[in-house]
Formats: C-alpha cells, sequence, structure tokens
C-alpha cells in the first residue's frame, strides 16, 4: 500500500514508511515461523547428550565469565517462560528446551540478513544492514545465555545419573 503510495504521490516519506512495516513484519514474523519450525522438527526427538556443537569451549567459557553472562541473563525475556521453568520439567527437558532455543536463535541470527535483499529494489543498504546487524546481535544475546546454560544443565544430569547408579550398586 505504502509503496503504491509512493509511487503515486512521490512523497519518500512514504517508501520510509513501507520499508519499516516490511522489515519489522519480516523479522516479527520470521522469528515466529522459525521457533515453529524447529519446534514441530524436533517435538519427538531427543538431543544426545555428548552432542559436541552444545558444548562451549574452554575460550567461550571464559568470555561468558567476562562478560558476567551469569549476572544479566535473568533479565531476558523470554517467549514463553514455561519451557524453562525447572520447577515443572525434567532435567533432560530443560536441556531439549535449551537446545532447541538455541537453534531457533541461531538460524534467526542467519534470517536477519535476508532483508539486505531488499535494498537492491529499495536503496538504503547503510539502513538494511544497521538493522539486520541489531536483530542479529539481538538474538547472539539469547544464544549466549543457552551456551552458558547447557553445560550446567547437562552437568547436573550427569551428577543425578550417576548418584541413581550408585544407589543400584549399593
Amino acid at each position: 500500500m505504502f509503496k503504491g503510495l509512493y509511487a503515486e504521490l512521490g512523497n519518500g516519506l512514504y517508501l520510509t514508511v513501507a520499508i519499516t512495516f516490511l522489515t519489522f513484519a519480516y523479522h516479527f514474523s520470521m522469528r515466529i515461523l522459525m521457533g515453529l519450525f524447529i519446534a514441530a522438527l524436533f517435538r519427538k526427538r531427543a538431543f544426545p547428550m555428548n552432542w559436541k556443537l552444545f558444548i562451549p569451549t574452554a575460550k567461550e567459557q571464559m568470555l561468558y565469565k567476562k562478560w558476567n553472562v551469569k549476572t544479566w541473563k535473568k533479565y531476558a525475556i523470554t517467549a514463553n517462560p514455561g519451557q524453562f521453568d525447572v520447577q515443572s520439567l525434567s532435567l533432560k527437558e530443560l536441556l531439549h528446551n535449551m537446545i532447541q532455543a538455541e537453534l531457533v536463535h541461531e538460524c534467526i541470527i542467519v534470517l536477519s540478513f535476508v532483508p539486505l535483499l531488499f535494498a537492491i529494489p529499495f536503496g538504503a543498504m547503510p539502513v538494511f544492514f544497521a538493522t539486520s546487524v541489531v536483530a542479529a546481535c539481538i538474538d547472539l544475546k539469547y544464544v549466549i545465555i543457552q551456551r552458558y546454560n547447557i553445560p550446567r544443565v547437562i552437568k547436573l544430569i550427569e551428577c543425578k545419573e550417576n548418584l541413581g547408579s550408585k544407589d543400584h550398586n549399593d
């Protein structure tokens, strides 16, 4: 509609509003659809406990400590807090949801740069680049949180399993 008004009236404001609306609509709908897609893809599949892809390297862990992730992660907004409720979920369910969330946000980071293609017909590459980078950085925060938490949950699961096996051996 706004692109049509721009074409008809030649007013740059309409083009700016059209680009803003389209970019916002893309980012919003892409996030919802990616979350639904990954959730459907991994609904019944368990992730292997030793999947190296989800274990942060020693350098990553040092960065997370330096960035003080432990203190600020609790302030991050969660779309569905029930997915990370330690009171109502088993540790394995929690781990599954955390790995799934990491995958979703990693895919979203990549897809955040698709709007750069809009710069071809519309121009304004710096605007599209800036919004893509900001959107990717927002999702990077959630990847960092998951990568910080996943090893801790794995360690809890392993401790619980070791305690269980000791009880059976005694």
